[in-house]
């Protein structure tokens, strides 16, 4: 019997820059200080979906948290349905409709409108210790967010900065002023150094914040060595978030074939609460791959997550389950494939099938330490 040939190309490259600013969105999770957030858009929880780089269980509690602006008409939960999302992600969608939600940078926006000229001296962008000083000095939050809006800064926040500022007395509006007056531009070149002598009159452009690098790999028409170099340099900004890790390590494995690489990037991600992420075949014919499904495969420190794009597969084996992941000696090793089996509390065995997305050994077997090590 004739096997498939599987010569189907994954949409990698494009799933990966299409969502590099959205894991920014969902993956937020050692930010120091509450903001607060517009809801989600249709598109761009959409283009959540449709990336396929994340799972329905993260993509729920994103919603849960911060809502969206849309109610769910039977068109768009066919859209949605179309897009490969599962039942409890449409049912988060129906619960967290929040129309009346205000972002705080618009709240600050009207609210400068309205109030009289801040009266502040010219000077040169506020540093990091300045901003500090003045606050410990008892200038008013209120007031160092003036000077922040006249002046800007030429330091961008990290999570250890805004500690450092919040504890001086620095309000959540203060820091979002921060975020938004950042006026040192960086070039190309790899020293992230602010220099003093950048004009405080310069439009403020694109900074080297952790979210604005992550922001700016999304311009598919950069290549992918530009793209990890942004994410290279989002990491040595803030090399505690996950989010770029879990988004280098599938570009070195699909667009360098840099399996080590790969490696060391995604077992980073999971050691920081990520998840790393592989591209696969899930076979439905007992190990010959003629019926099979396209998805993505999800391995954190608990558990391996199985999320089919047309939406009809979900499988979620937590790890005390697992019973063997092996490489398959016969059956579909011609496409390099293996097999996960899990064992449930009653006894009860069940295996699954899968095969990688490049048909290579070497993804195989690190799709598998990466299972085995945690």
């Amino acid at each position: 019997m004739e096997r498939v040939a599987f010569t189907k190309r994954f949409p990698v490259a494009l799933a990966i820059r299409l969502t590099v600013v959205l894991l920014c969105t969902f993956l937020c999770l050692t930010a120091p200080v509450a903001q607060t957030v517009k809801p989600f858009s249709k598109e761009v929880l959409l283009n959540a979906v449709r990336s396929k780089r994340y799972t329905t269980e993260a993509l729920v509690e994103a919603v849960q948290r911060r809502g969206v602006d849309f109610q769910v008409t039977p068109q768009i939960e066919a859209e949605f349905r179309q897009a490969g999302a599962f039942p409890a992600l449409i049912a988060a969608m129906r619960a967290n409709y929040r129309p009346n939600a205000v972002d705080s940078s618009a709240s600050r926006g009207s609210n400068a409108a309205a109030r009289p000229s801040p009266n502040v001296a010219k000077g040169p962008p506020l540093t990091k210790d300045e901003v500090i000083t003045l606050l410990q000095s008892g200038v008013p939050s209120a007031r160092v967010e003036q000077i922040v809006e006249a002046r800007g800064v030429q330091f961008v926040l990290t999570p250890a900065i805004s500690r450092e500022i919040a504890a001086a007395g620095g309000t959540r509006s203060l820091l979002g002023a921060i975020s938004e007056h950042v006026t040192t531009t960086f070039g190309s070149d790899e020293d992230e150094t602010p220099s003093p002598s950048r004009s405080s009159s310069r439009a403020p452009s694109r900074t080297s914040s952790y979210d604005d690098l992550m922001e700016r790999a999304l311009d598919r028409s950069i290549g992918p060595d530009q793209t990890i170099d942004l994410l290279s340099r989002a990491i040595r900004l803030d090399p505690s978030r996950p989010e770029a890790y879990q988004l280098l390590g599938p570009m070195l494995l699909y667009e360098k074939a840099d399996v080590g690489g790969a490696a060391r990037a995604m077992r980073s991600a999971i050691e920081r609460g990520g998840s790393a992420l592989f591209r696969v075949y899930h076979d439905h014919a007992g190990g010959t791959f003629q019926d099979y499904c396209e998805g993505s495969l999800y391995i954190s420190k608990n558990k391996v997550v199985f999320e089919s794009d047309n939406g009809g597969d979900s499988y979620d084996v937590p790890l005390s389950e697992l019973d063997e992941a092996k490489l398959n000696r016969f059956v579909g090793n011609e496409f390099a494939a293996f097999h996960i089996r899990i064992k449930k509390p009653d006894g009860k065995k069940r295996n699954y099938n899968f095969a990688p997305a490049t048909k290579q050994l070497a993804e195989s077997r690190l799709i598998l330490s990466m299972i085995g090590s945690q």
